[in-house]
């Protein structure tokens, strides 16, 4: 009969969640976090090639998959599927992801896409904003930011000035223009650069730059 195994790491990462969602956002929080990680477990297990492939050099993790932890969506579920059931790996809080733009539809939709990718997201309308994000959240693991943000700042510089104060990190700018003179500033600091609207593959390979979370 097929079952869930837990890897000891996996086993300690439940743990370190568990505690810092109690400590954080309290013991209901925490104790609901176990519950969806075990439903999504059994998730699995019912359909084992439902996570996308994870690319790793380790033999021994050859076929990892993962996949999200329900109503938690920031947190991975890596996991082996194989002949007696599955093998639960890891379970680590993905690559954290800011997404800085004044389109409230196009910070929606990168924030959606992302979430579906395994990144924890958190949005911001203005270089004003961003700064507010990263003084409260930390460097983020990827930085999308559209080349025209208001009060006239560019979202170029704006992410050289963050990536000066708080350590280098990677950059994707976002723009609607395609002058030389519009994303100079972009090109000066060898950021790619993505044409709005952004193809879903585009993006998908571009996010190639980010250093995913994985075993």
């Amino acid at each position: 009969m097929a079952a869930v195994f837990q890897r000891p790491a996996a086993r300690r990462d439940l743990i370190e969640h568990y505690v810092y969602l109690a400590e954080n956002a309290g013991e209901r929080v925490a104790d609901r976090f176990l519950e969806q990680a075990r439903e999504s477990f059994s998730q699995i297990l019912e359909q084992p090639l439902m996570g996308a492939p994870v690319a790793s050099r380790r033999p021994e993790l050859a076929g990892l998959r993962k996949w999200r932890v329900s109503d938690f969506e920031d947190i991975l579920i890596f996991y082996l599927a194989h002949d007696r059931g599955i093998s639960i790996i890891r379970v680590l809080r993905g690559a954290r992801a800011y997404v800085v733009d004044d389109d409230p539809a196009v910070r929606t939709s990168m924030k959606v896409l992302l979430t579906l990718w395994g990144f924890e997201v958190h949005c911001a309308g203005s270089a004003a904003e961003a700064g507010v994000l990263i003084a409260k959240r930390g460097r983020p693991d990827l930085l999308l930011i559209d080349q025209r943000l208001p009060h006239g700042q560019e979202g170029a510089a704006v992410a050289a000035r963050a990536c000066a104060a708080h350590g280098e990190f990677p950059v994707l700018v976002i723009t609607g223009e395609s002058g030389e003179s519009a994303l100079r500033s972009a090109r000066e600091h060898r950021y790619t650069v993505l044409q709005k609207p952004v193809p879903f593959d585009t993006l998908y390979a571009a996010l190639s730059t980010a250093p995913q979370r994985s075993p």
